[in-house]
């Protein structure tokens, strides 16, 4: 004879198995599965797009640096313009001072030539 102790552990077995065998998967559980799964093609996307936003400001960035370095040369190339500019207006300024005192100086000598000269015998002449 079986024991009862014996037949009650196992027909409990038993009936847990096919309760657990022969339920359908739940309905919550594949529509999580469905959700997490356009949740993640959602954020491939936004990934995708985060990319090519990433990418199109880079080579916004590296346009702006290459214009940044040809401004910077251009004010170089001005700057030292300017200097060369100013040293030969400096230099032209210091021509024309030479040559104005050298214009009064020879004035001065002319006036000093034709000014009539006043001599002794002159004055006590008259």
């Amino acid at each position: 004879m079986i024991r009862p102790y014996v037949i009650l552990p196992i027909s409990l077995a038993g009936l847990l198995a096919v309760l657990w065998g022969c339920t359908p998967p739940s309905p919550p559980q594949v529509a999580a599965d469905k959700s997490h799964e356009v949740r993640i093609a959602q954020l491939e996307r936004e990934l995708k797009l985060s990319q090519d936003a990433a990418m199109k400001t880079g080579a916004q960035f590296r346009l702006e640096q290459s214009k940044v370095a040809q401004l910077e040369r251009e004010r170089d190339e001005l700057a030292l313009l300017l200097k060369l500019r100013t040293n030969e207006r400096d230099s032209s300024l210091a021509q024309y001072d030479s040559f104005r005192k050298n214009i009064k100086e020879l004035l001065g000598q002319a006036d000093a030539a034709c000014a009539p000269r006043v001599n002794e015998h002159s004055l006590t002449q008259k």
